[in-house]
């Protein structure tokens, strides 16, 4: 069991985004328009004999005739019945001027490739006393870590008029690592030995790697209508909201995690402001096929399920842009209030052994769950063309009625959590400088039992001291579990956070950085970070002091479709990461990571 199952830093206030209707543009976008009735400019040909201009004419015939009695064998449904037309469409959908709509296709996206060099990043500490592994996997000649990955990212739009569209975002080859699927993976009889692999085979889930080739994320439309905007689907967070500690579309070049969710989402004009109200679908137990029918879900009662109420005065990027270069000052802010709950649960459905296809429930299969969490964050902004000042704050607390994953068997003491933390940022740059510098400091709260609880492995029943991660409840000993966790794509360094730990939680840290441009397409960068554990019992150590990291980066933009950016890390560990039982000081980590992005 972990000691935060169904609420952290980044979980249930996911139900909701924002967005400016239908025009978020993360990249450049170069639209191809295909308009109705486009075949009508195709060049008519003069028939030369009558026999082919008879036979033409009958096969026409006989495909309208077999559409049309297609279209028939639809059913009666849908007012099909009532209708002397027979179709059961309303009158005003053969009007010309509908008909005639345009259709707008775009796709924008990128393909990446990162490189990434990594030595001694499970800080020559030895094993950790629960786990008997490293913080960080290791070589077995204690060599460096190199290894690539890719990524082609394409979003897709289909704009209907001018207040429908369709989106969809799709992933392919995602964060595949380079060499990772070749022939002979798994062996057969022409490649016995991976050495002799005449080449790469596309992913294939559960063959030759977690995911298949091509990943659809997101689908869902949109439509602006007279009294708001609606959106239903399968999405992401509909625009990135404040800094990102809580709601992150994982949007940016170099991410690798993103809020998905289905839901449906309405937004409305309201004194000014934009408020939007969420339903999100977060899980719905176990599923049943009817028999030549769609699945359905058996009982409504497992789901899990969310709301979320936001309302904000919020600039686009665009205005926000045209605004900053006409010399104005811009304040925007915004408040998101979530609420998630679950009367009922399924433990066999996402057990080890899985939940066979189509298996029907049983009385003995559920849990009196009784689990609630609620979500507030809200964030401030203050920008002119030569100063930001930016924070995010949020609050969360949770509280699990019943945390048996056995049926049958209660636990009397409910799972509780309260988290708090936030993130204040200021930047400063002259008008028309080459140079800025900027500070940030940040605030996670943390939890008292061994451990930071970010993965904390399925196995473990509880952690001990020299633990650097691990489950955070000890039932019935320790019940609460308080440790926030900020969203995986907010990033403050290279190394530690990002790559040892995985996220930012229990943590102080302040952080200093500067940047000057070389050229007006060369950047260069510099940071350093100072991190302090809230609670010292969450260290390996037993200290607060955690580290030092220094991180300095290069970014090139080569005209619009392409850049380069190369980041050099340093990390210098403190008491906090000592290895007590083995008597193993901390050493140094280092890492080098370069990205190549083609933006479309």
């Amino acid at each position: 069991m972990t000691k935060n199952p169904h609420v952290r830093g980044t979980s249930s206030g996911r139900a909701v985004g924002l967005k400016n209707t239908c025009v978020l543009r993360q990249y450049g976008v170069h639209r191809a328009a295909l308009y109705g009735g486009a075949w009508g400019n195709a060049p008519q040909r003069k028939p030369h004999l009558a026999a082919p201009l008879l036979l033409r004419s009958f096969l026409v015939l006989a495909l309208w005739l077999g559409l049309h009695g297609l279209t028939h064998a639809a059913g009666s449904d849908g007012g099909a019945i009532s209708d002397p037309r027979g179709q059961g469409d309303p009158p005003h959908r053969y009007d010309p001027a509908l008909s005639a709509m345009p259709i707008h296709f775009s796709i924008h996206g990128y393909y990446r490739m990162r490189w990434t060099l990594l030595s001694g990043l499970d800080l020559g500490r030895g094993p950790t006393p629960s786990s008997g592994t490293t913080i960080f996997p290791k070589p077995t000649d204690g060599s460096l870590i190199n290894t690539a990955d890719m990524r082609f990212r394409t979003d897709l739009s289909l704009e209907i008029g001018s207040t429908v569209r369709v989106f969809a975002r799709v992933d392919g080859l995602d964060n595949v690592v380079l060499g990772s699927t070749p022939e002979g993976l798994p062996r057969n009889n022409r490649v016995p030995q991976i050495v002799a692999t005449t080449g790469q085979r596309a992913p294939s889930a559960g063959q030759n790697n977690a995911l298949d080739s091509i990943n659809l994320r997101w689908a869902y439309g949109e439509v602006l209508l007279p009294f708001g905007y609606l959106a239903v689907g399968r999405m992401g967070a509909l625009t990135p909201w404040g800094l990102g500690l809580l709601v992150n579309p994982g949007n940016a070049i170099d991410d690798d995690q993103g809020d998905v969710a289905d839901r449906i989402a309405m937004g409305f004009a309201l004194f000014g402001h934009l408020l939007l109200v969420a339903y999100e679908w977060s899980a719905s137990g176990p599923t049943l096929t009817i028999p030549s029918n769609a699945s359905v879900d058996q009982d409504p009662r497992d789901n899990v399920q969310s709301i979320g109420i936001a309302i904000a005065n919020y600039d686009p990027p665009d205005a926000l842009r045209r605004k900053l270069n006409a010399g104005q000052t811009v304040i925007n802010y915004g408040v998101i209030f979530s609420y998630r709950w679950q009367d009922r649960d399924i433990p066999a459905l996402y057990a080890p052994d899985g939940w066979s296809e189509d298996q029907r429930i049983q009385r003995g299969d559920q849990v009196l769950r009784k689990a609630w969490s609620v979500v507030v964050d809200a964030w401030f902004l203050l920008r002119t063309p030569w100063f930001r000042l930016e924070m995010e704050g949020l609050y969360a607390q949770a509280e699990i009625g019943n945390g048996s994953l056995v049926p049958g068997v209660a636990l009397t003491l409910p799972i509780t959590s309260q988290q708090l933390g936030g993130v204040v940022q200021f930047a400063f740059s002259p008008p028309q400088s080459i140079w800025g510098i900027g500070a940030e400091i940040g605030y996670a709260s943390g939890d008292n039992a061994p451990g930071f609880g970010v993965t904390a492995p399925l196995n473990q029943i509880r952690t001990q001291r020299g633990d650097l991660d691990g489950p955070q409840i000890n039932y019935p000993n320790d019940t609460t579990s308080n440790n926030l966790r900020f969203h995986p794509n907010y990033r403050i360094d290279l190394i530690f956070w990002r790559r040892i730990l995985g996220q930012v939680t229990d943590a102080f840290y302040t952080k200093l950085g500067g940047h000057l441009d070389i050229t007006p397409r060369l950047r260069f960068w510099a940071s350093v970070l100072y991190s302090r554990a809230i609670e010292a019992n969450s260290t390996p150590g037993g200290v607060h002091d955690l580290g030092v990291e220094i991180n300095t980066g290069l970014r090139y933009d080569y005209d619009h479709g392409f850049q380069i950016r190369t980041t050099f890390g340093a990390f210098f560990p403190l008491a906090g990461l000592r290895n007590n039982e083995l008597n193993l000081a901390p050493q140094p980590a280092l890492a080098l990571h370069t990205v190549l992005a083609y933006v479309f």
